[in-house]
């Protein structure tokens, strides 16, 4: 990919994904995680693609794209908290655990 930031390689990447997939990716990366409400909405979405019958109609599915990423939208940068596990990976020893916290301009993120 010739993209020149990382969030343009992972909006690339989603555009190959189903679209229950790729509202989950936009609803992780506006919220950090699932709620209850998001779990059972993406659940009808994959009954519905599936064919199978669900009590009522699910949400119209909201592709991830880039304005859903925190960076695109002044959000706070990323910080990476730790490394655990880490096995014939370059350049990083195999410690059991790295906690440095080491924060990240988003334009990297």
């Amino acid at each position: 990919m010739s993209s020149t930031l990382p969030i343009d390689d992972i909006v690339a990447w989603s555009q190959k994904l189903p679209d229950w997939q790729r509202d989950a990716l936009r609803r992780l990366a506006c919220n950090g995680q699932l709620s209850p409400d998001d779990r059972a909405e993406l659940l009808a979405m994959v009954k519905q693609r599936a064919g199978l019958l669900t009590p009522k109609v699910p949400a119209l599915p909201v592709p991830f794209d880039k304005s859903h990423h925190a960076g695109a939208i002044g959000g706070s940068p990323l910080a990476l908290l730790g490394v655990r596990n880490v096995q014939n990976v370059n350049r990083l020893a195999s410690h059991p655990f790295h906690s440095h916290a080491t924060k990240y301009n988003s334009q990297l993120s």
